[in-house]
């Protein structure tokens, strides 16, 4: 979709920065293959992740694309190779006339940001009113797939980075997965987690019950 655009193909490893935060955003990446972090770091140096960028989403895997519609031209978040990524480098300036041209895309671009931000408030949101938990089910229902009859939460995230996701500590996210096995909802498994009851998950998920886990 945006080869046409691009200056040059460049490959990151895992762990190298693809935009820093704070940086003055010249180019964006469009993701071809892997996936890298969307975090930032907080005045208390914590280090928190907003979103995993996967590739082949469109608009959505263009690393830093809000980038080029804030004033200052300022990266907010770092971006970071999670794993070995293939992108096509597009200059600001290129995509920006694309998208005046191609105006059925301005939407997409609303409707992105006006998502992150939703996905921000949510986990403030969260956070603030202690149901970590709640928002912590919403990301397993997120990663959940039917295989073979039944649902099953797969390995996508690790619990450091979920732990990261949810700005806690890992072990708050251990036993909130240990709350949800001693409640027979979610059973350990080889590929990830075996939903046992979906209902009680979902009326977490969704706010409709509170989960107890200290």
């Amino acid at each position: 979709m945006f080869r046409h655009l691009a200056e040059e193909e460049i490959v990151f490893q895992k762990g190298d920065i693809i935009i820093s935060q704070g940086e003055k955003t010249k180019y964006l990446y469009f993701l071809e293959s892997g996936s890298c972090y969307r975090s930032i770091i907080t005045d208390k140096g914590d280090n928190v992740i907003y979103e995993i960028k996967e590739a082949g989403y469109s608009i959505d895997s263009l690393v830093g694309v809000l980038t080029a519609y804030n004033y200052a031209g300022e990266s907010y978040f770092t971006f970071k190779a999670r794993t070995v990524c293939k992108c096509l480098k597009i200059s600001v300036k290129n995509f920006n006339k694309w998208a005046m041209e191609n105006s059925e895309h301005i939407k997409e671009l609303v409707n992105l940001a006006t998502e992150k931000s939703k996905d921000v408030r949510e986990v403030f949101q969260a956070f603030q009113e202690g149901r970590v938990a709640n928002r912590f089910c919403h990301i397993l229902l997120s990663c959940s797939q039917t295989i073979e009859g039944k649902l099953i939460i797969n390995n996508k995230y690790t619990v450091t980075e979920m732990a990261a996701m949810l700005g806690v500590h890992q072990v708050t996210v251990s036993r909130i997965l240990h709350a949800l096995s001693e409640e027979k909802v979610l059973k350990r498994i080889r590929q990830g987690f075996l939903v046992l009851d979906y209902q009680k998950l979902y009326a977490y998920a969704n706010k409709e019950k509170v989960l107890t886990y200290r």
